[in-house]
């Protein structure tokens, strides 16, 4: 989500909206965020897994389903914040549906 009331992303809005940009700008309006993560921990979880295997070692997850995923976006892209215990790590959806 993005604070379009900011002048730096109000302007860039402006600019994307405009067609001054190859970006093409949407909505997305979801009725229960707790269903999209339910969702992403049902069908992600094993790339997440190995998300974290690969880039944070020294997480050491051994129990099962103890990453907790929150869907968001971050300047319109899609990522998922994964958290294990105190521990967190945004990784952007389109990554993990690449491993």
């Amino acid at each position: 989500m993005v604070d379009i009331r900011t002048p730096k992303i109000a302007a860039r809005m402006q600019e994307i909206c405009s067609g001054k940009t190859d970006i093409i700008p949407y909505i997305a309006l979801v009725e229960n965020i707790e269903a999209v993560n339910r969702y992403i921990d049902q069908h992600y979880y094993e790339q997440m897994r190995s998300w974290v295997r690969k880039n944070r070692q020294w997480w050491n997850i051994r129990e099962p389903n103890s990453l907790q995923p929150f869907f968001q976006t971050v300047m319109g892209e899609p990522v998922v914040n994964i958290k294990w215990g105190s521990h967190h790590v945004t990784v952007k959806l389109e990554e993990l549906e690449s491993m």
